[in-house]
């Protein structure tokens, strides 16, 4: 989520998205994607978690429950390591993305049981999340960075929910 983004032209992304996905997406969901969507988004992992996944027809299944904790796991999200790491697992505090009141959120902090590769990573240190798995140490701009990437993406997503 860093300033590599915003060099990377809409048309380049338009041109790898249809050759990855149009065939999966219904032409309505094409239209309005690359109408209202494409003008704002990046090409960011959460966009893709957050508006392909839908628009592949995952969204529409009975079980969304599963649905929305699948999207939050695949979001790379953030948090802090809450205890001393033990046996290659962690708990870290997070926020998760939550469907609440017909729309997508970052929601209440809460702690989750999260496997740690990097043994380098302490107690307190900030994290990025993906799925059950830490990927790396991250400063505070990054943080930051990756909640306003994330939330952009929740903003354009649910302009159609």
């Amino acid at each position: 989520g860093n300033d590599l983004l915003n060099k990377v032209t809409q048309k380049r992304m338009l041109f790898n998205l249809e050759e990855r996905f149009k065939k999966e997406i219904k032409p309505k969901d094409w239209t309005w994607m690359l109408k209202e969507s494409l003008e704002k988004a990046k090409p960011h992992h959460n966009f893709h978690t957050l508006e392909i996944y839908r628009r592949r027809g995952f969204f529409k299944s009975n079980m969304p429950k599963k649905l929305f904790e699948n999207m939050s796991n695949c979001c790379i999200l953030w948090g802090k390591v809450v205890e001393k790491p033990t046996n290659g697992w962690v708990i870290v505090e997070y926020e998760p993305i939550e469907f609440f009141e017909g729309k997508l959120r970052i929601g209440i902090p809460q702690n989750k049981k999260i496997q740690l590769i990097d043994p380098s990573i302490k107690q307190w240190d900030e994290v990025s999340i993906h799925w059950n798995y830490v990927c790396d140490k991250i400063t505070q701009k990054q943080k930051e960075r990756l909640a306003v990437w994330t939330q952009l993406h929740l903003d354009l997503t649910n302009k159609t929910l």
